[in-house]
């Protein structure tokens, strides 16, 4: 077995765990979704298009969209100063220029992130937080247009793992890609060869492939190497169906930032305001419901009409 089989079979085993210690989560997940989330999306599938949930009130929504525009708008928005640089060693800071560095440090930064998706894509990853208990948006770099590039994860996507300090050092992320976009994503010369022979039909280029992007601390990285694939954190790409690596790349630090609302001890998972009042949330629903159906009989009471009417 080649070392490539090697690695793809070791991350699919990986990912396996990842999804059990997951599952023991979703039941909470999925009550929040039903009566409080914006819109309802398969655990363990990667259907993209989410379906809209049946509920008697709108009012946990609204108020779960109040709470993340609060947050967004007085913590990362590009309407007020929410950055500011300065120095381990504070006697440092009136020597002469420094303040002036920091200054046009600071400038430099904000103007990188305003050419940046990132006041796109912060909102998402604070709603799935206030929702589910965390959050998480991929960090790379679009190298075509010089810019960084944030990816909020969607939930359903997302597997996490910490390492022995308690920290989010892990991410697997399966998520589908039609086989016109891997082959732009990839190039075409790295998919596998079934998917290759596929793509010379252009019919088949919108069929879907699953891919899952490990993340994840390597256990030995070599300093004196720059190339990727010796960096600290690896980056691999397998097409799960195919069992086949794409890419393996890396970075120089975790790429994803990791929001979690109120962490559970050796998880790296949390709980949420929207979790916390899953109880209340039920039964405003049903008080709602029952509300709705009492004002339904109000204005169209049951009659009781004689047999002899029926018909006329």
């Amino acid at each position: 077995m080649s070392r490539e089989q090697e690695l793809v079979e070791d991350l699919k085993l990986q990912f396996e765990h990842l999804k059990d210690e997951r599952h023991k989560r979703e039941a909470d997940w999925e009550n929040v979704q039903e009566l409080a989330a914006p819109s309802v999306a398969a655990f363990n599938s990667t259907e993209k298009i989410p379906t809209r949930p049946a509920r008697f009130t709108s009012r946990p929504t609204n108020y779960l969209k109040t709470l993340v525009s609060g947050i967004s708008g007085y913590s990362i928005s590009p309407n007020i100063v929410w950055l500011k640089l300065a120095l381990d060693n504070a006697n440092l800071i009136d020597l002469y220029g420094v303040k002036d560095w920091l200054e046009a440090a600071e400038r430099v930064l904000y103007a990188e992130f305003n050419r940046s998706n990132l006041y796109k894509q912060a909102p998402g990853m604070i709603a799935n937080a206030a929702t589910y208990g965390h959050g998480a948006m991929l960090i790379d770099e679009d190298i075509a247009n010089s810019r960084l590039r944030f990816t909020n994860i969607k939930i359903q996507e997302l597997y996490l793992d910490v390492n022995e300090h308690d920290e989010v050092e892990t991410a697997f992320r399966r998520f589908s890609m039609t086989l016109g976009n891997a082959a732009r994503f990839f190039g075409l010369e790295n998919l596998a060869e079934k998917s290759r022979k596929e793509h010379e039909d252009r019919r088949n280029r919108n069929n879907e492939l699953t891919i899952i992007h490990a993340a994840f601390r390597r256990e030995e990285s070599e300093d004196d190497r720059p190339d990727a694939k010796h960096m600290p954190f690896a980056s691999v790409y397998i097409d799960e169906g195919n069992d086949h690596l794409i890419q393996e790349s890396g970075y120089q630090e975790f790429p994803y930032a990791v929001l979690v609302w109120d962490k559970i001890h050796g998880t790296a998972y949390g709980e949420s305001p929207a979790i916390y009042a899953l109880d209340d949330i039920r039964l405003l629903n049903l008080a709602e419901e029952s509300r709705i159906k009492i004002a339904q009989m109000s204005a169209e009471p049951a009659m009781n009409v004689p047999s002899t009417m029926k018909g006329s």
